[in-house]
């Protein structure tokens, strides 16, 4: 695996390639226009999810039981990456933070594109 250092002051931060979706108290997520994916970021986690990977992620954190697990600031709960080659490490408030902050992406791009083509629509019908 070769690790790149990547400096990018615009990354989850909003700006006019991005529209903001959805945000928790430690979490944000956008949606980027220009590579069609959302940009997730909770504590030093930041996750880029194409539209389909949404049921995966949550497939992946559902499988732990997080909400009857023991609260503790450890780090008990792994994510790791399809190809192993990276992982994140959550604590059980975290990874049900980073549910809500998933479940709450996933409703607002829904959203945002039914907006967004109820306005192509529109367009098309005056023309």
């Amino acid at each position: 695996m070769i690790l790149k250092r990547i400096y990018s002051p615009d990354s989850i931060m909003p700006t006019s390639e991005t529209s903001p979706l959805y945000e928790t108290a430690n979490g944000s997520a956008v949606f980027c226009t220009c590579c069609n994916r959302v940009e997730m970021m909770l504590g030093n986690a930041v996750l880029y999810l194409q539209r389909d990977d949404f049921a995966s992620v949550l497939r992946v954190i559902d499988g732990f039981d997080a909400e009857s697990a023991p609260d503790s600031p450890r780090r008990d709960f792994v994510i790791r990456t399809e190809h192993d080659d990276a992982a994140f490490a959550f604590t059980r408030r975290e990874v049900l933070e980073l549910r809500g902050l998933v479940v709450g992406a996933r409703g607002a791009l829904r959203l945002y594109d039914g907006l967004t083509s109820a306005r192509f629509d529109a367009r098309e019908l005056l023309h």
